[in-house]
């Protein structure tokens, strides 16, 4: 529970707190352009509004942070001036809370402003800028997944990664049937195998009826597993972020059981995927739930 501006607003502080560990971030190259969207602030700053890069590190410009109830959602004002995205649109979000933690990451900075603390705005800046332009294309990358999906290929041998596999992906798999009426095949051939037709046009027509912002987070989540059946089961709660991370890890889990783990190799990579897995599950959450 926070309370921001008047407003009281409810989130999984533990996830968003996910967002700040550093390590090699998956959002640093593309936090670093939302930069251009920091807006008018003051002289100093005046090039990032024309988007140019900034030097790093780049020192904290701003002093208040601000949201602000517009006709079409909610701003967030840095001294009273609307952030905007790197297209120069102005960046309003849907809902209350969500504005009230991308203003939280804003006013979390200290000195300098540090990109990879700030998935939020990131997430924000692509469900504005890029996947309303890039639909059939997120579309059709999506629906792709499901011919390569990292549940459906399974190993022969060992029997210990074998049986690995089965317990974390047939659970997923018989979900995803009865949940979506949609079976997929699980097979053992390295060459891709094209999935029934009628489940792949179902899982189309579930992701083109999604919002721009749900779709954005979709898109993040699978491809952060390498799964649009571990995607959607946290979308729709049917597994928590820490088991999705298991799913998605399941070989490197049976490496690391086997030949022990690699340090600043095995950890890193498992901490960006926890990174990455809990802070789109954040965004969705915050961008669909009811304001307060």
């Amino acid at each position: 529970r926070r309370v921001h501006g008047g407003s009281t607003l409810i989130y999984c502080r533990c996830s968003i707190m996910l967002c700040r560990v550093r390590v090699t971030s998956v959002f640093s190259s593309r936090s670093v352009r939302f930069f251009s969207a920091a807006s008018e602030s003051d002289g100093r700053n005046a090039g990032l509004a024309s988007g140019a890069v900034a030097s790093w590190p780049l020192r904290r410009f701003y002093k208040k942070v601000d949201i602000k109830n517009e006709p079409t959602g909610f701003s967030v004002l840095l001294d009273g001036r609307s952030l905007k995205t790197p297209k120069r649109l102005p960046l309003i979000v849907p809902t209350e809370t969500l504005a009230l933690a991308v203003a939280d990451e804003w006013n979390s900075q200290d000195t300098t402003i540090k990109p990879f603390t700030m998935p939020l705005m990131s997430f924000c800046s692509s469900a504005l800028d890029q996947t309303p332009h890039n639909r059939s294309f997120i579309l059709h990358s999506l629906v792709r997944y499901l011919g390569t999906d990292t549940t459906c290929y399974r190993a022969e041998s060992p029997s210990g990664l074998v049986n690995r596999q089965s317990d974390h992906w047939d659970p997923l798999l018989r979900w995803f049937e009865t949940h979506f009426n949609a079976p997929l095949l699980a097979v053992t051939d390295i060459i891709p195998k094209d999935q029934p037709a009628e489940s792949v046009q179902k899982i189309r027509q579930l992701l083109s009826n999604m919002s721009d912002w749900r779709l954005t987070g979709v898109e993040h989540l699978t491809s952060s597993c390498k799964s649009l059946v571990i995607a959607l089961a946290v979308v729709e709660g049917h597994v928590t972020v820490e088991q999705a991370v298991r799913a998605a890890r399941v070989e490197e889990d049976y490496q690391v059981q086997e030949w022990g783990e690699i340090k600043g190799g095995h950890d890193i990579d498992e901490s960006n995927t926890l990174l990455s897995v809990a802070s789109a599950k954040v965004f969705i959450s915050l961008a669909e739930l009811e304001n307060l």
